[in-house]
């Protein structure tokens, strides 16, 4: 899996490669400074009959410090979102 980050005129956007086979396109939807995280919601989405097909449909990164981040996804399928995984990133120096 990949995920790739990029502005879009004043948007951030991310998608994701997806083992699932699916890249969806999510929006950055709010920033939270009290919790120092960047909630992100989909958007669009290829490789994707419709929204119904299984695929990541949200995401919260929070920064913990400067070389810590959590992202907590959500996947979607059929009408119902549910939270899958949280993973921690660290930055190696």
């Amino acid at each position: 899996m990949l995920t790739t980050f990029f502005l879009d005129g004043n948007r951030l956007l991310m998608t994701h490669y997806c083992e699932a086979r699916n890249q969806p396109t999510l929006a950055a939807s709010a920033i939270d400074d009290g919790t120092n995280s960047v909630f992100f919601r989909f958007l669009s989405g290829t490789n994707m009959a419709s929204r119904d097909v299984g695929h990541m449909d949200s995401c919260v990164i929070r920064f913990v410090d400067g070389d810590h981040t959590t992202h907590r996804w959500s996947w979607y399928a059929k009408g119902v979102e549910s939270w899958m995984e949280t993973t921690e990133e660290e930055r190696m120096r």
